[in-house]
């Protein structure tokens, strides 16, 4: 909720992953916008669509990913999702809550120009071929350039 120029951007899109490299050494990129915010706070839906991930995890909270029309994908990560897989979800809708993983609390925001793959649930990606993953950004864009509601 609020505004974009509301919050505090702790990550940009594209700047070095500083968690996980590939075996070769090649550094990953960050895939999306880190926003600022609060544990327990409700993160709502970007757009409608149907949601193909909601996972838990350990280590970094957990994420959804929704697959809208067009097609792109959304993915959300540091939150525990209040939805589940090929829920129909419509814009503003809320689809889990941030947790506190241990790092500064944050929403991760990715935008995908694609329909929904693995490759979509990903915040972060190699510069260059590491598989299983595909080279950076494959078709994410950056978010901090989207104009925001």
């Amino acid at each position: 909720t609020g505004t974009k120029a509301s919050r505090t951007i702790l990550a940009n899109f594209g700047v070095t992953w500083s968690y996980e490299e590939c075996p070769s050494g090649i550094s990953k990129k960050h895939a999306g916008l880190d926003i600022g915010a609060t544990a327990n706070e409700t993160v709502y839906a970007a757009a409608a669509g149907v949601v193909k991930a909601a996972q838990t995890d350990a280590t970094w909270g957990g994420w959804v990913t929704i697959e809208h029309p067009g097609p792109f994908t959304t993915v959300y990560w540091h939150i525990t999702p209040s939805v589940y897989v090929n829920d129909n979800v419509v814009k503003g809708q809320a689809i889990g809550t941030v947790v506190n993983y241990g790092g500064p609390v944050h929403l991760h925001f990715g935008w995908r120009n694609s329909s929904h793959s693995n490759t979509s649930n990903r915040g972060a990606l190699p510069v260059s071929l590491c598989s299983p993953d595909p080279a950076h950004p494959e078709n994410f864009i950056d978010t901090n350039a989207l104009s925001y509601e």
